[in-house]
């Protein structure tokens, strides 16, 4: 395509514009007040992020929107949808975990997760301080009885949580729903901060029990209320003026850039941590605010009333628009103008600072002791490792497991099925490598890694020599934990605490666990599959219906006629001819 005539006949209207590469793969998603005026800056890119893209570009598209928040929104759902590589990526957003609440559901559950999605679930977090996340878990579970056991309701049958009053028991109708439901209503208002309503509400049930002398139910009420304020004197700590406010600081040094959020709700301080961005957007913080407070935001159900930046995120009024449309709440943007606002903000971007630095020496040492060992000609962002292994029956395979900026890349892992004949760990290697060098398509790697010693690392190397590719690639060898590198005539031994060994380690652990959770899967579907394979009547359908009701062969076998004809489109004839093969074989 040529470019500058595509961006030369560019619509000067609001929409969205989608740059992509040779093969077609979404490298940026972005959106425009004037598509035109957006795209000619992309001619003439003055800094690193932008040059890197325009490197890449092949070509360029847009859709028109009808005004700034259609294209907001159409942005947000055309990034999470392709996660394009140059767009601004949360580094640490998914180590942090959630409290989610399923209210789209008939007895709606809380458990926890470290992947909210836009789901309908109302998500509380997130929790920087585990240990307070679990408390208030158990406070909630233990006060309001709310489920925590997942999967399809319709099954679940009263378990230990409902003898231990973790739960109310809605599976079995223990409770009325209408019960369940306000007490679901009051553990959401305890979680979002606003728990003042209903302590007064259970102080006066608690004083009004007592006026009757009911002192059992008194002290009950009292204990509940006492659980609640536990939560709220760990969580919160007593804030400045406003009720609901977020202070967002943006941070940059060198290459990299660090955003940090205070949340306060109800008055009190609700959490406090920092998110480390991929990637560079020193020359343009605002668009970079504009595109984290929307993957911030998305999730989350406790919402602010105000948000205030030192920098205001490009097109906040959009942004405005698109909280009302999307959310359902007013949100205002402000500038730190008043002695309030700004004690705020001086907090925020101190802990901005502070964790930028933290992030960027971890993340420096770590990839820089590594290019120094290897003697790479840059730090390595991409790192493949691999690691072979027998599988379950004849099965022989190799794991690729992808760090990219020292995180697990899991959309990349590959599983490659060994065809050769032969039986040891280098062939496979070989053949793995082999077969990865061929797939062009996938980003190059700055280092590959491949678990074991010399005859590993030799393996890799004709793979890639074969293929005509000169990728670095080292070995690590499990027991001593030596580094085989390539012109070294004797293995690295570093020290455990070494940051470069550390990366290393974790790279071939993942592998290592990716490829045994492959082999898990496989021994058990072959195992249930060949146990039942072989009784007359027992098809595909049926075969699954049975695991699904009794969720293992032993315990099909346990079962009695009665039970298994339970199941659809088992006879009496064919329960007895399970019962009969399964005890015979002894499963």
């Amino acid at each position: 395509m040529d470019i500058p005539n595509a961006v030369s006949n560019s619509p000067e209207k609001p929409g969205v514009y989608i740059w992509k590469g040779n093969d077609g793969e979404i490298l940026y998603v972005g959106k425009a007040k004037n598509i035109f005026s957006r795209l000619k800056y992309y001619l003439d890119p003055q800094d690193v992020k932008t040059k890197l893209l325009m490197r890449d570009a092949a070509s360029v598209e847009y859709i028109v929107t009808e005004n700034e928040v259609e294209a907001l929104i159409l942005e947000s759902t055309l990034i999470k949808n392709h996660e394009p590589y140059f767009n601004v990526r949360l580094k640490d957003g998914k180590k942090y975990p959630y409290l989610k609440v399923t209210v789209n559901e008939e007895a709606p559950a809380i458990y926890v997760t470290r992947n909210p999605t836009n789901d309908g679930s109302k998500y509380f977090g997130p929790y920087v301080d585990t240990s307070a996340m679990r408390q208030a878990l158990k406070v909630v579970r233990r006060q309001f009885g709310i489920r925590g056991c997942r999967g399809d309701f319709d099954k679940l049958r009263l378990c230990l949580d409902y003898h231990i009053k973790n739960c109310s028991g809605p599976c079995e109708h223990k409770v009325q729903p209408e019960k369940y439901m306000a007490d679901v209503e009051d553990a959401c208002r305890v979680l979002s901060g606003d728990s003042e309503p209903l302590l007064k509400r259970l102080n006066g049930e608690m004083a009004s029990a007592s006026a009757n002398l009911k002192y059992e139910d008194a002290a009950k009420v009292r204990d509940k209320i006492r659980s609640i304020e536990s939560i709220t004197r760990r969580q919160h700590a007593e804030s400045f003026e406003f009720e609901n406010l977020d202070v967002i600081a943006y941070s940059v040094k060198g290459a990299n850039a660090g955003i940090s959020v205070i949340s306060v709700r109800g008055g009190k301080i609700l959490s406090n941590f920092f998110y480390r961005l991929a990637g560079e957007y020193r020359s343009d913080p605002s668009k970079a605010l504009s595109s984290f407070i929307q993957q911030y935001y998305e999730p989350l159900s406790s919402l602010p009333t105000r948000i205030v930046t030192v920098t205001l995120p490009e097109d906040s009024d959009a942004l405005a628009r698109w909280f009302i449309e999307t959310k359902g709440v007013k949100v205002d943007f402000l500038s730190p103008k008043d002695e309030n606002t700004a004690a705020w903000a001086r907090i925020a971007q101190t802990n901005a600072s502070v964790g930028l630095a933290a992030a960027e020496t971890t993340v420096e040492d770590a990839s820089t002791r590594l290019q120094n060992l290897i003697k790479l000609s840059d730090s390595p962002t991409r790192i493949e490792g691999y690691d072979a292994t027998q599988l379950f029956g004849a099965h022989r395979a190799v794991s690729m497991v992808v760090f990219e900026d020292e995180e697990p890349a899991k959309s990349e892992y590959r599983l490659f099925n060994i065809q050769t004949q032969s039986k040891d760990d280098a062939s496979f290697i070989k053949e793995a490598i082999s077969r990865r060098a061929k797939h062009t398509e996938w980003r190059t790697p700055d280092l590959i890694l491949v678990d074991g010693g010399l005859q590993q690392l030799a393996a890799a190397q004709d793979a890639l020599s074969e293929e005509g590719l000169s990728w670095p690639v080292v070995a690590l060898a499990k027991q001593e934990e030596l580094v085989y590198v390539p012109g070294r005539p004797v293995p690295l031994k570093l020290s455990r605490r070494d940051l470069g060994l550390r990366l290393l380690q974790n790279v071939r652990d993942e592998a290592h666990r990716f490829v045994n959770a492959q082999n898990k899967r496989l021994q058990k579907k072959e195992g249930l599959s060949s146990a039942l394979d072989s009784i007359k009547g027992v098809g595909p359908a049926r075969r699954r219906l049975l695991l699904e009701r009794f969720g293992s062969v032993a315990k099909i076998a346990a079962a009695s006629v009665k039970e298994l004809t339970a199941v659809p489109g088992v006879s009496p004839k064919t329960a007895e001819a399970i019962i009969a093969y399964l005890n015979k074989k002894r499963i």
